[in-house]
């Protein structure tokens, strides 16, 4: 009989076969049993879900920016108020300026002054000449004398470049209507011819004027054609 240490190494159910290749621990751990599917890893699926998220958070951010650019920028002025003020209702409106007598202005390429303003002008129209027709009923003749200077880089003339209106107390204007001419007056404006740099002259301007809104009126003067305010001169 063999000697029971030569059948094989170990003892009990330790002991193995010496006629049994030896198993491969390595490989049997390693390889699959037959039948069982290889377990896939589930970082690509982790991998997925955090891109997914990032995604969607990006996509929200830039929708929001897109918004946010579509709206208008809020600006803290207030907004004028009816008197034409920036500030609150309770302003009093900002009156017009009154340039006073004698004050010369720069009106376009010209500077203009009224040097005296006569409120009742019939009995000089009458005297300049006995053809003029009397004002319409309620009106009377005012005429302002007014010193002009052009101050362009060509040439001018002064009725045609300016504009010269009366505005009565209250608040209407004569000047340009069928029954605001005064007829022939003395040394009128539209009289004054061609002007070069630096030339001056003197003349007079006459609007016939409803005899209630004399007193306090002021005189109106514009560029021709011009979209800016006028300039208010005293009458008085």
């Amino acid at each position: 009989m063999a000697n029971p240490a030569e059948w094989g190494t170990g003892r009990g159910a330790t002991a193995t076969d010496p006629y049994e290749p030896a198993s491969d621990v390595t490989s049997s751990a390693r390889a699959p049993s037959a039948g069982t599917p290889p377990k896939r890893p589930k970082w690509p699926w982790a991998l997925a879900a955090v891109a997914f998220v990032l995604g969607a958070a990006g996509g929200a951010a830039v929708t929001a920016g897109i918004e946010d650019d579509d709206e208008p920028a809020v600006v803290d002025t207030p907004p004028p108020s009816e008197s034409g003020s920036a500030g609150s209702g309770d302003d009093a409106a900002v009156e017009p300026t009154v340039v006073p007598v004698g004050t010369t202005m720069r009106v376009g390429e010209w500077e203009v002054a009224l040097r005296s303003t006569t409120l009742n002008a019939n009995d000089l129209v009458f005297a300049e000449n006995n053809a003029n027709e009397p004002p319409v009923e309620g009106r009377q003749f005012v005429l302002g004398e007014l010193a002009v200077t052009y101050v362009g880089a060509e040439s001018g003339v002064p009725w045609i470049d300016l504009q010269i209106r009366y505005l009565g107390a209250d608040g209407n204007t004569f000047g340009n209507g069928f029954n605001d001419h005064c007829g022939v007056s003395p040394e009128p404006l539209s009289e004054v011819t061609e002007m070069f740099p630096g030339a001056s002259a003197e003349a007079n301007v006459c609007v016939a004027v409803a005899s209630d809104q004399v007193e306090g009126g002021v005189w109106l003067v514009e560029e021709s054609l011009s979209l800016d305010d006028p300039i208010r001169f005293a009458a008085e």
